[in-house]
């Protein structure tokens, strides 16, 4: 989910940042087609495509594609870049031939997953510093399962512990792991402390001991 949340992030803002770069300090140039074609797309039509290469103030070389643009190998196009990021570039008019609008949901859809992920990690690694705890000191209490989610990989439960009734929900689990289990049924836990003010179920425990995260 990391992974694919920082892919989602990058090619969302790559874009909108290249504009950014262009559009501050951009300078033109004339570029060659060194290939054109078209490719499917959607609907069973298909979208032409322009290769280019060019040269930057100090003569480097650069290449680039664009989607969208139909032309002829040896043709000259017109090209901007940022003079202080030369293999940012674009060609002249193309930041307003395509929407940005993709652009930000692309990348707003992968900061999600980005903050999803990261917390589903610090819970995992909590869940899993908690089971080493409870390996050296474990006081058992029992708990009473209220229900079971619609997926059946987690459970709301309640317990009593120093004169107070808490819930908690249990972390997802596979759906085998809690085979047979209904509301009402007594599920065995485990406290860190006479107070339990963390607990663990026993199915948590072995689960987590078993195939710690990495």
């Amino acid at each position: 989910m990391l992974a694919f949340g920082l892919v989602l992030v990058g090619f969302g803002l790559q874009p909108l940042i290249r504009d950014v770069l262009i559009e501050a300090h951009g300078v033109q140039t004339v570029a060659t087609v060194v290939d054109a074609g078209s490719v499917p797309s959607s609907g069973g039509s298909r979208v032409g495509f322009i290769r280019y290469e060019f040269k930057d103030a100090d003569g480097a070389p650069h290449a680039g594609q664009s989607s969208g643009y139909s032309g002829t190998v040896g043709e000259s196009v017109l090209v901007e870049y940022a003079p202080s990021f030369p293999f940012v570039h674009r060609l002249v008019g193309e930041d307003r031939r395509l929407a940005k609008g993709w652009h930000w949901g692309m990348a707003g859809f992968g900061l999600l997953l980005l903050m999803a992920g990261t917390h589903s990690l610090i819970v995992l690694r909590r869940t899993w510093g908690l089971v080493q705890r409870l390996r050296r000191a474990s006081p058992r209490l029992t708990g009473r399962v209220i229900r079971r989610s619609h997926d059946g990989r987690t459970l709301d439960y309640e317990y009593a512990a120093s004169g107070r009734t808490r819930r908690r929900r249990t972390l997802p689990m596979p759906m085998s792991a809690w085979q047979g289990v209904s509301p009402g049924d007594d599920i065995a836990l485990l406290a860190t402390d006479a107070e339990a003010n963390e607990v663990l179920t026993v199915v948590e425990r072995d689960h987590f001991a078993a195939s710690p995260p990495r």
